[in-house]
C-alpha cells in the first residue's frame, strides 16, 4: 500500500488540519470555491492575477474580453484583501466604515487574520464586523 504522507512525515511534517490549511490561505490570500468565490465573482477582484491564475499574452478564455476590459481600462475598486480582525466575527459578515457606510465582506478568518472582499475607497482605516473590529493589512 503506498502512503503518500509517508516522505513528508518522515522529515516530520504533520497534518496541519483545517485550521492551518484556512491560515495559509489567509496569509497568501488564495481564494476558495464556496467561500470567496463565488458565481458573480471577477478573476482580477479575486486577486487571480497576482496568483499567475490570468495570462494576458496568451489564448482565449471564457470571460476574456471582460477581464481584458477591467485590467487595461479601469482600476480595480473592490476586491480581496487581507484584513486583521480584533474580536469575533463570522464568515459572511458585513463590514461597514466608522461612519455606518458599506465596506465588504468578512469571509473566512484564521488566527486573527482574515479575507475580505472590500471596496477600496471606503477601507482606509477601522472597520467594523459586527463587534469585531477590522483594519486592512494590504
Amino acid at each position: 500500500v503506498y502512503a503518500p504522507e509517508a516522505p513528508l512525515a518522515a522529515l516530520g511534517a504533520r497534518d496541519a488540519g483545517p485550521e492551518g490549511w484556512a491560515a495559509r490561505r489567509v496569509a497568501f490570500a488564495v481564494p476558495e470555491a464556496g467561500a470567496e468565490l463565488t458565481p458573480d465573482t471577477f478573476v482580477l477582484e479575486a486577486g487571480f492575477e497576482r496568483l499567475n491564475g490570468v495570462d494576458f499574452r496568451k489564448g482565449c478564455f471564457v470571460g476574456q474580453e471582460i477581464v481584458a476590459r477591467m485590467k487595461h481600462k479601469t482600476a480595480l475598486r473592490k476586491g480581496l484583501a487581507r484584513v486583521r480582525v480584533e474580536g469575533q466575527a463570522a464568515p459572511g459578515t458585513a463590514l461597514e466604515t466608522a461612519e455606518g457606510k458599506a465596506a465588504g465582506t468578512l469571509h473566512t478568518v484564521a488566527g486573527g487574520e482574515g479575507l475580505a472582499h472590500l471596496r477600496f475607497d471606503r477601507a482606509e482605516g477601522e472597520l467594523r464586523a459586527g463587534g469585531a473590529r477590522v483594519t486592512r493589512i494590504d
